[in-house]
C-alpha cells in the first residue's frame, strides 16, 4: 500500500472529486495510522477510483491510501 498526502489551502475541505463516506457508515468506522505523525487518521471519503481518504487531525491533512 502506498499512501500520499494531499496538501490543501482550507485543511478541512475534501480533495477536488472527493465522495464522502456516509456518517455511520461501513467506510466511517474504517481507521488507519498517518505515516507521518503515527496518530489514528479516520476514513472521510473516496475518490472515484475507489481510493480511501482519511483526515489526520494531528497534522490537519488528508491522505489518501491506494492499494
Amino acid at each position: 500500500m502506498t499512501t500520499q498526502e494531499l496538501p490543501r489551502i482550507r485543511s478541512n475541505d475534501l480533495p477536488d472529486g472527493a465522495l464522502p463516506v456516509q456518517v455511520g457508515g461501513l467506510l466511517a468506522g474504517v481507521r488507519r495510522p498517518c505515516p507521518e505523525h503515527g496518530g489514528d487518521c479516520r476514513c472521510v471519503a473516496r475518490t472515484r477510483a475507489g481510493h480511501l481518504i482519511f483526515w489526520c487531525g494531528d497534522g490537519t491533512h488528508h491522505v489518501t491510501a491506494q492499494a
